[in-house]
């Protein structure tokens, strides 16, 4: 079939989803693409309930979803996280500092494997957080701004990957949000597993890797998929990355590229 041993690895907000809802013309892409023998996940930094809520019936059986920003691999089918590459306690001393360092962010969140910890920075404390964790293992760690201070997200970045950026991921999944995680969790790193995954569980081969994307946080899924796609609506330093640009997500570009294939 045409799209045999193709697989679609996509972004969901800004790439194929407005405000968080799949568009309509996008669900009818992934079908086409689909019922053509090619396999489609999203690559997402969503939790994995909200990847069943919104995927179910349209990710193929035991395809595993890139969740977390690449930090986890879910498998709707059994709902059941098949990967993980978490912070631990050990990890902990450098997640206080980059709490420390975050007074000018609105509020920050702890993702854990089935939870969420959210704090708001003038009314919590590092003691809290490390009581709040109580050793567990973390997905990652959200800094959230104003969506006026796009300037003190970015020197809170630059402060992070200068002092860390050799061990971790410092990236911005929007223009006021900055995430910290693993040095090797972004989706990108996942490629590789997924279509490990899907050539053990489904006997199906990948020769061929479609990566799309609209922010910082895909780079690395943009940059590693054989055909990289930055949507119409990613700022530069994204695009840059690309090997092909779509056309804007609110126009229906991930349809339209797939269509165009």
């Amino acid at each position: 079939m045409k799209f045999d041993g193709y697989l679609i690895c996509s972004d969901h907000d800004g790439t194929v989803a407005e405000w968080g809802e799949l568009l309509q013309v996008n669900i009818e892409a992934i079908k086409y693409f689909q019922d053509n023998g090619g396999i489609f996940t999203v690559a997402t930094g969503r939790r994995h309930d909200f990847v069943a809520e919104k995927y179910a019936g349209i990710i193929k059986p035991h395809v595993p979803s890139i969740i977390s920003n690449g930090t986890m691999l879910y498998d709707i089918t059994d709902d059941k996280v098949i990967y993980k590459n978490f912070l631990t306690v050990d990890d902990y001393d450098v997640l206080f500092d980059a709490f420390e360092h975050s007074q000018h962010a609105l509020r920050f969140r702890i993702e854990l494997e089935e939870e969420s910890l959210w704090f708001d920075i003038d009314k919590t404390s590092v003691n809290d957080v490390r009581a709040a964790l109580n050793g567990r293992e973390v997905s990652k760690f959200v800094m959230e701004f104003k969506n006026e201070d796009e300037d003190k997200t970015l020197e809170l970045q630059k402060y992070l990957t200068d002092k860390y950026g050799d061990r971790y991921t410092v990236v911005r999944a929007w223009y006021t949000g900055l995430e910290f995680f693993t040095k090797t969790g972004g989706k990108g790193d996942c490629i590789s597993r997924v279509k490990e995954i899907i050539k053990d569980t489904l006997g199906i081969e990948i020769h061929t890797v479609i990566g799309m994307g609209d922010f910082e946080n895909d780079i690395s899924l943009i940059k590693m998929a054989d055909i990289g796609v930055a949507m119409g609506n990613a700022p530069m330093h994204v695009k840059e990355h690309a090997d092909k640009i779509a056309e804007k997500s609110a126009d229906g570009g991930f349809a339209k590229f797939v269509y165009s294939l």
